[in-house]
């Protein structure tokens, strides 16, 4: 009888031994499993955080090398850092500030044939980057190329050639696999290039910059604050939304010779919205209105105006858009 109840016992205690080293296995599973759980966040929010500090200074980057306007500028932050780098450079190599830009027609294919139209909104637009970053719009064209890319170039960069439309389309399976020159079964995806060289020219930029200043003191108030030496400030986001609007329109007349007459005497940019002062003067609307906020005042004679009526001019706005028109086919390129 003793013998089987100490059987008993030693049975009683094997089971206990074998549930506390499941249990311990089961509870080192799980802080496994929790301290996994809490390496893969960390992980998840330092990719997050890295990703959110490579925006930043994506964004800081176009904004220094475009300003306020976001419109047609180049998106894929390669091409900027190549531009960036290139005009840091400009002053030891002038040899160093031509660039190629490139970009990329899509169209995906469907039982209907070849067509951008059935692309799919996550994948990539019509026209983007090489991986698919940025979407670009088409503007009108004459000539046997009936549209082209409307992209334009930074501050201080100028196309120096038409657009050029690659020869050949490249295929492939889906985006992201190897691209080949001939088409396929099993193709669903295919891309072609458009290329333009740009040309970088200090003075063009140093130009825009002094114009920045000068329409900065202009603006009076609207202008930032003065610097601990008494010097001036940075022209503000104002001032240069105006200046970069002006140049987004006027971007086809960059190599153009524009009669003076046609300038603002404000930004001495090409005018948009031209606009006649009650004492006979013509000025670009935006910029005169951000004077006359501070002013009462022609800014040309500092003479009393009477009035702050402006009225459009619509024999300058008539020759700014004519002109326009004349370059807007791309045949204005510096050479």
């Amino acid at each position: 009888m003793t013998t089987h109840i100490e059987g008993n016992e030693r049975a009683s205690r094997r089971r206990e031994e074998e549930e506390r080293r499941r249990d311990a296995a089961a509870a080192g599973v799980a802080t496994a499993a929790a301290a996994g759980i809490a390496l893969g966040i960390a992980a998840l929010a330092r990719h997050h955080s890295e990703k959110g500090k490579q925006q930043v200074e994506r964004t800081t980057r176009s904004d220094d090398m475009y300003g306020v306007v976001k419109s047609a500028r180049i998106q894929d932050d390669y091409h900027l850092q190549r531009l960036a780098a290139l005009q840091a450079a400009a002053s030891a190599n002038p040899e160093a500030t031509e660039y190629k830009f490139y970009i990329f027609e899509n169209e995906r294919k469907s039982w209907g044939g070849w067509d951008a139209a059935n692309l799919y909104g996550m994948e990539r637009t019509n026209l983007s980057a090489g991986d698919g970053v940025g979407s670009y719009e088409w503007i009108a064209r004459g000539g046997h190329i009936d549209r082209v890319p409307n992209v334009i170039p930074p501050v201080g960069w100028q196309w120096a050639e038409p657009w050029q439309q690659g020869e050949n389309w490249q295929y492939a399976r889906v985006w992201g696999l190897t691209f080949f020159e001939e088409d396929f079964m099993t193709a669903t995806v295919r891309r072609r290039s458009w290329e333009r060289r740009c040309v970088f020219r200090p003075e063009v930029r140093d130009a825009f910059l002094a114009s920045k200043v000068n329409l900065g003191q202009w603006m009076g108030s609207a202008t930032a604050g003065q610097g601990d030496e008494g010097g001036q400030g940075e022209p503000s986001d104002r001032v240069n939304e105006i200046l970069e609007s002006l140049r987004q329109e006027n971007h086809m007349l960059a190599e153009a010779d524009v009669p003076e007459e046609l300038c603002c005497p404000l930004t001495m940019e090409p005018m948009v919205q031209p606009v006649v002062t009650l004492d006979g003067h013509t000025y670009e609307r935006a910029a005169i209105e951000a004077w006359l906020e501070q002013h009462n005042t022609s800014p040309l004679t500092n003479e009393p105006l009477e009035n702050k009526q402006l009225i459009p001019n619509m024999l300058v706005k008539q020759q700014m858009s004519a002109l326009r028109e004349m370059h807007r086919d791309g045949t204005s390129v510096v050479t």
